[in-house]
């Protein structure tokens, strides 16, 4: 009489975390492949898939009732805002008849996070047109309150405008501050020189990698491209008194003998003078 006994089966899980935080991370998923080539290393090609499996809940993903044998985890996709790197497998994990149905360790394999850059570009606050020469500095919001703090922030970059809008390195996730530190010449830096840019996980716009700060209350996707001017009032200087005088000979000149229009005159709040009822 002969007896058969059925192999105890197994399961194996595999954890995706961030690979700089090392936090868990859900929307990875995972194909399990079986050496069945007579290889070593894995061949997906030759090998042969056993399961699939997607994290999800803050947890590991598992495939179960597997078989003695050598296994290798294979990532398929990567989670909402990370690139899967090159090599994104297991080594090999050995079933044997001395540890199957135990519980086996769990896999963890690190993607980083996608990159994007920022961008910020400066206009004249009345005209619109774009102005070079203002310096700024990017800042990410290390400790977390949403304010610009250079005490408690961290700068990651500067750069210097040009006719176009200047740029930091590529940057990971997070909040971060765009501080103006010198205005073009013939500017003045305008009060509350932060500028928010949000590079939020899950929340960017994907095959976009660069976001031009305009706004400081506006919050973007992160990887898109979202505008507003960052502003620098013109200087006023301070005018002596002014007057308006007739040209009655119509010579384009002013002459001495040619009338006053009013009394002399001084620039107001907005930086102009005007005359009502000048003919």
């Amino acid at each position: 009489m002969t007896f058969r006994d059925p192999q105890t089966p197994s399961t194996l899980s595999v954890v995706k975390q961030d690979q700089e935080s090392g936090t868990t991370l859900d929307g990875a998923t995972f194909a399990l492949y079986s050496e069945t080539n007579g290889t070593p290393g894995l061949q997906p090609g030759g090998d042969t898939l056993v399961g699939e499996c997607t994290t999800a809940g803050g947890t590991a993903c598992s495939v179960q009732g597997l078989a003695h044998g050598t296994y290798y985890w294979l990532e398929t996709k990567a989670p909402q805002g990370y690139e899967s790197p090159a090599g994104a497998q297991s080594g090999p994990i050995v079933v044997a008849p001395e540890n199957a149905g135990t519980t086996f360790p769990v896999t963890v394999i690190g993607d980083p996070q996608k990159r994007s850059a920022l961008s910020v570009v400066k206009h004249d606050a009345e005209t619109g047109a774009v102005v070079a020469g203002a310096t700024f500095e990017s800042w990410r919001d290390a400790d977390g309150n949403g304010r610009y703090d250079a005490a408690s922030d961290t700068k990651v970059g500067a750069c210097t405008t040009t006719a176009e809008a200047c740029g930091v390195d590529p940057v990971g996730f997070g909040t971060y501050f765009w501080v103006e530190t010198k205005a073009p010449q013939g500017y003045q830096a305008p009060e509350g020189r932060g500028v928010r840019a949000d590079r939020r996980h899950g929340r960017q716009r994907r095959g976009e990698t660069s976001r031009r700060s305009r706004s400081p209350t506006r919050r973007c996707a992160a990887g898109s491209t979202c505008a507003r001017p960052t502003p620098s009032p013109r200087r006023r200087w301070p005018a002596p008194s002014s007057s308006l005088y007739a040209d009655t000979d119509r010579d384009g000149l002013h002459d001495p003998a040619e009338p006053m229009v009013g009394a002399p005159r001084t620039t107001g709040a907005k930086g102009r003078i005007t005359w009502d009822k000048a003919s």
